[in-house]
């Protein structure tokens, strides 16, 4: 008697032996940005900002940042004000004043934060984009975006996508001491992030087994795997 090696059998094999593990690239990279986990503000197009004068009260004035990232203020004409902190700006407008005011004070206020957004995707209940309107952080936007799928995310390799300066720099977040009420050093969002929560192997395996493998193998075959809690399996016997 020979037993056979059945292709689609080997098939599950291979899957089965390869899906036990998740390759992700290294993140961040050795030349990025630290992770943040401080409360940054920083102006973005949408925003409302409001400049206060110390000395000549009838230039204070509240815009709303355009959609190119610049106001236009009396005096000094278009400034770019998307990406740059409060405190930042402030300095920045008290030089270019300094040529028309003896005592160029201002006080920059973020007054609104409408434009800010960030955008979640992959295994939770609801993708798309979030509003931002304050302070966030990753955990806080997968739960506005209806939270994550339990059966088939992989918490632990949550990754978040920002553009710093020229570049786009990946961050990798474990999220699985957070969910489980442990203390954490929270991932602060900035506007325009872009949050995605991976399959896990797990639910790779169940997909692939449910398209392409239910109603395929033929009568005869032996094949169970043991994948974390689940067993998969296929009972008969083969001979000839």
């Amino acid at each position: 008697m020979s037993v056979r090696t059945h292709p689609i059998l080997a098939l599950i094999a291979v899957t089965l032996a390869v899906s036990g593990c998740t390759k992700i690239d290294a993140l961040p990279r050795d030349d990025a940005p630290a992770i943040v986990t401080t409360r940054p503000v920083i102006l973005a197009p949408g925003d409302v900002v409001e400049f206060k004068f110390y000395s000549a009260p009838e230039l204070d004035d509240v815009q709303q940042v355009r959609p190119d990232g610049a106001v236009s203020l009396q005096l000094v004409g278009e400034v770019g004000v998307a990406g740059e902190r409060p405190d930042a700006l402030r300095q920045q407008l008290e030089t270019l004043y300094a040529e028309h005011l003896r005592d160029p004070t201002i006080t920059v206020i973020l007054r609104e934060s409408l434009g800010r957004r960030v955008l979640v995707g992959g295994e939770v209940r609801n993708p798309g984009p979030i509003a931002m309107p304050a302070d966030m952080d990753v955990m806080e936007a997968i739960i506005l975006a209806g939270g994550y799928v339990p059966e088939t995310s992989a918490v632990g390799h949550v990754i978040v996508m920002r553009d710093v300066g020229d570049q786009r720099v990946g961050y990798r977040v474990d999220l699985r001491d957070a969910i489980r009420g442990r203390a954490t050093t929270p991932f602060f969002l900035a506007a325009g992030d872009t949050i995605h929560v991976p399959r896990s192997a797990i639910a790779n395996v169940n997909t692939f087994v449910e398209q392409y493998v239910g109603g395929v193998i033929p009568d005869g075959l032996r094949a169970t795997r043991q994948v974390g809690n689940t067993t998969y399996g296929i009972d008969s016997s083969l001979g000839n």
